[in-house]
């Protein structure tokens, strides 16, 4: 750290640091799958390791998947200090700890599939 200031400089902080996960949400809808059922993501609220603020990342992916793995990955500092640090990428870690909130369309995905059993 600079001796003047408390604030890391550039020097102070590596080239690639780790944002501890603050919580997993999912967000929708977004769209239907084949059985008509909204879809949701999940996304995930970090601690950025450059800025100290909390970032928001989306992965796009969700129901059905590895979920930490989904949120155990390499993302960057997009804040309005993301240029006062090398590279603003960091690692995402801890999801595999974060308590997972249920899937929104978990019920209304069970009804769309007991209607299709049903159907055929």
């Amino acid at each position: 750290m600079s001796r003047h200031t408390s604030a890391p400089t550039w020097e102070d902080i590596p080239l690639l640091a780790e944002a501890e996960t603050i919580r997993v949400y999912w967000s929708g809808p977004h769209g239907t799958d084949e059985l008509g059922v909204p879809r949701y993501t999940l996304g995930v609220v970090v601690r950025c390791p450059f800025c100290r603020r909390e970032h928001n990342h989306g992965t796009g992916r969700g129901y059905g998947e590895d979920i930490p793995a989904i949120l155990s990955r390499v993302a960057h500092c997009a804040g309005r200090y993301a240029d006062a640090h090398p590279t603003g990428t960091y690692w995402i870690t801890g999801a595999d700890r974060a308590d997972i909130p249920s899937y929104p369309g978990e019920r209304a995905r069970q009804i769309a599939q007991r209607r299709q059993e049903a159907d055929t």
